[in-house]
Order: C-alpha cells, then sequence, then structure tokens
C-alpha cells in the first residue's frame, strides 16, 4: 500500500464516520422532536 493510498483510506474512514455521526444526531433529534 502507498503512502498516498494510505492517506486516502484514512481520509475516507474519518469522512463516513462523520457522516453517520450527523445522521445518528438526525435521526435522535428526529426521534425527540416527534414526542
Amino acid at each position: 500500500m502507498t503512502p498516498a493510498t494510505k492517506y486516502q483510506v484514512k481520509y475516507l474512514s474519518i469522512y463516513i464516520g462523520l457522516i453517520v455521526l450527523v445522521a445518528a444526531v438526525i435521526t435522535i433529534g428526529a426521534l425527540v422532536a416527534a414526542r
């Protein structure tokens, strides 16, 4: 694995993690608001 690929994978995993986190916050917010 080249250093460039390693950096790309690291950046991609961080990006996916942020998306999942935002999606979870929106879902929880929607559930709380629906009460």
